[in-house]
């Protein structure tokens, strides 16, 4: 089980990292091509301030309101963001049922 948790903790770690890039992408180009729908999600900054994931640019993510966009490199960005953010949840889900399962069934014994 450690070296789940520690494929796991580097799998968070890369997405986190992709995810961060994604999310400069997107932000940029909403702010730059499309201002009134980049105000409408609540005006996020590149590196954001309040988290990497803010919930009205989840929700706008998530309801894939981007689809009505005229812009074919917005949509893409929008969707490669949501796809980083699918990936990063299911990672932290694996590493809480891991971490779940060392504390409940005990310590990680390795095999020799």
């Amino acid at each position: 089980m450690g070296y789940a948790l520690v494929a796991t903790f580097a799998s968070v770690v890369v997405i986190a990292m992709v995810g961060i890039a994604a999310r400069i992408r997107f932000v940029y180009r909403m702010k730059t091509y499309h201002s009134e729908q980049w105000r409408k999600i609540g005006s996020p900054s590149l590196l954001g301030n309040r988290g990497i994931f803010e919930a009205s640019m989840m929700r706008y993510l998530r309801l894939r309101e981007y689809l009505s966009l005229d812009d074919p490199k917005t949509v893409r960005s929008a969707r490669d963001l949501r796809a980083v953010a699918v990936a990063l949840l299911v990672c932290v889900c694996v590493a809480s049922v891991t971490i779940f399962g060392i504390i409940i069934f005990g310590k990680y014994v390795a095999h020799e």
